[in-house]
């Protein structure tokens, strides 16, 4: 039909048109119409599968323990029923109508024969119906898909474990599930998975099983025990790091879309942190995590997660210990950082908590990125709490008293870090390594063997703190003969970490002749006054 499509002719598309009977009486031309619904086949072909259903427990075979489901194989080995919802629906409707007793014996039967479809089909007859050249491994899959469906919908739900006939269906499940997705579409797939629905459960003796069904089902947190098994203790490490390569290998060799979407998103934590997915996370209420969750739940703050922020962080903690030294080191990394964010929105309480187990990690001080790492976190806590919370941070206090030989040059970054703008008389607490009679000099001197015109480039606030603190010890002799070559460093944006009170001894420290700076040192002054004399508009 050309043209756009009127109301008249929407509601004629509705139906199939079948036959137009014309005749001519008086001169005046007659018609007549026979038309059907759209949703007519569906309720045929319905129709059809309920009476085949109907018919199969009279159809045993003199010598075989099946009936011959030649008829039903032939309507169900084509097309998965969930392509076509309403013939499901209509379906649903007819077998509703069932007595009980008719209903219990059609699910034995349906058990018996899913049970039945990979082996030779001894108790079925030849039928005719093949509307479409199929491969018998297609029809099997798909008829298998459909039995299971079908028996949904005559019991309501069904344990897979009886379909399968073992009684731990978690491998079997998988093989079945792979064979009905390779034989059918994308769309056909989607559409078999969105109608049933799966719950994962266990049995009174702890063995997994599957809930099967067309209801919907709760949205739960997953967890690994369903497929690892039931695991004892609070730790468990299952083979080694080195074998996530074989899985990344297994699951590129599928090619599956969805697998390696998921693949793609973990990517980078499993090449760093390869032994964190083969480390779980033991817990009888939430049950099974890798420690690889754990760490992703943490840093993207999980809103599924039905874990709180403690105990999340007792999780990592617990996964940190068990996992190699160079990956606990990366991954107490992770963890510190992420609680120099946490740190304000936790309670004193929970930060002594998990500031005490971190002391206790092995390899809490294994190198210089993870004791930057506790620097900047530190600074974060310092002055918090009561004397519990100090004296966990005082055993914390770790990398700082000398230099690794080895990590020189990053160890004195970590002063450097301490020294940047804001420190407090808490954080010099933490500088045991600076010379007690000079720590200006000691300072200056870890600022120069880092390289000085970098770490102004890169963390200007550092030579910031250090001109304050000269400042703060009145210690104009140093300041006369450094405030020159340290401001002179500094990139333009930098000016701006200095404060008013600053200004006046630094004017005084800066030689006769030399460049003034006194267009910044205005520019600061005058942004402070105009902020202290704006005054709120009235509405």
């Amino acid at each position: 039909m050309a043209g756009k499509a009127t109301d008249d002719d929407l509601l004629f598309g509705r139906f199939f048109f079948v036959h137009e009977a014309q005749a001519v009486i008086a001169d005046q031309r007659l018609r007549s119409y026979e038309f059907v619904h759209a949703t007519f086949g569906e309720y045929l072909t319905a129709r059809l599968l309920d009476h085949a259903l109907l018919l199969l427990p009279t159809r045993f075979r003199e010598g075989e323990r099946l009936p011959d489901d030649a008829e039903l194989y032939a309507l169900l080995s084509f097309t998965p029923l969930t392509d076509r919802a309403q013939v499901v629906q209509n379906l649903a409707d007819m077998l509703d109508t069932w007595p009980d007793e008719e209903r219990a014996g059609l699910s034995g039967l349906l058990v018996q024969l899913f049970r039945e479809v990979p082996w030779e089909a001894t108790h079925r007859t030849d039928h005719p119906h093949a509307p479409t050249r199929q491969t018998r491994a297609y029809r099997d899959a798909v008829y298998s898909a459909n039995l299971l469906l079908i028996g949904t919908l005559v019991a309501g739900e069904v344990r897979a474990s009886d379909y399968l006939g073992t009684a731990d269906p978690a491998d079997r499940w998988r093989r079945h599930a792979m064979a009905w997705q390779s034989h059918m579409s994308t769309e056909s797939w989607n559409l078999y998975t969105s109608m049933l629905r799966l719950e994962r459960i266990r049995r009174s003796n702890h063995q997994p099983d599957l809930l099967v069904g067309t209801r919907a089902v709760p949205a739960a947190s997953h967890e690994l025990s369903w497929i690892l098994g039931r695991q004892e203790g609070v730790l468990h490490v299952e083979g080694a790091g080195d074998e996530v390569s074989d899985v990344i290998r297994r699951v590129t060799f599928v090619g599956d879309r969805d697998a390696e979407l998921l693949l793609n998103a973990v990517h980078p934590v499993l090449r760093s942190l390869p032994g964190s997915l083969r480390a779980y996370v033991v817990d009888e209420k939430r049950g099974v995590g890798s420690a690889a969750r754990m760490l992703v739940a943490l840093l993207t703050r999980d809103q599924d997660s039905s874990e709180a922020l403690p105990e999340l962080y007792q999780s990592c903690l617990n996964a940190s210990a068990v996992l190699s030294p160079r990956e606990g080191m990366l991954f107490t990394e992770s963890l510190i950082r992420q609680l120099t964010h946490d740190a304000p929105v936790l309670s004193d309480t929970d930060l002594h908590s998990i500031v005490s187990r971190l002391a206790k990690l092995p390899h809490i001080a294994g190198s210089a990125p993870l004791r930057r790492a506790l620097a900047d976190c530190a600074q974060q806590i310092l002055g918090r709490g009561g004397s519990e919370l100090g004296a966990a941070l005082d055993a914390l206090r770790v990398g700082t008293d000398q230099v690794d030989e080895d990590e020189g040059a990053d160890d004195r970054a970590v002063i450097v870090g301490l020294a940047e703008v804001g420190r407090s008389a808490h954080t010099w607490g933490w500088l045991r390594s600076l010379d007690e009679a000079d720590p200006l000099g000691s300072l200056h001197q870890y600022l120069l063997d880092v390289g000085l015109p970098a770490t102004a480039a890169r963390r200007p606030s550092a030579v910031i703190g250090l001109l304050r603190l000269a400042l703060e010890l009145g210690r104009t002799d140093w300041l006369a003969a450094h405030t020159a070559e340290l401001l002179v460093l500094l990139p333009d944006n930098a000016f701006r970490l200095l404060r008013p009170a600053d200004l006046g001894p630094l004017r005084e420290a800066l030689p006769e002749g030399g460049y003034d700076y006194e267009t910044e040192f205005t520019e600061i002054e005058e942004r402070f006054r105009s902020k202290a004399g704006a005054r709120p508009s009235r509405p």
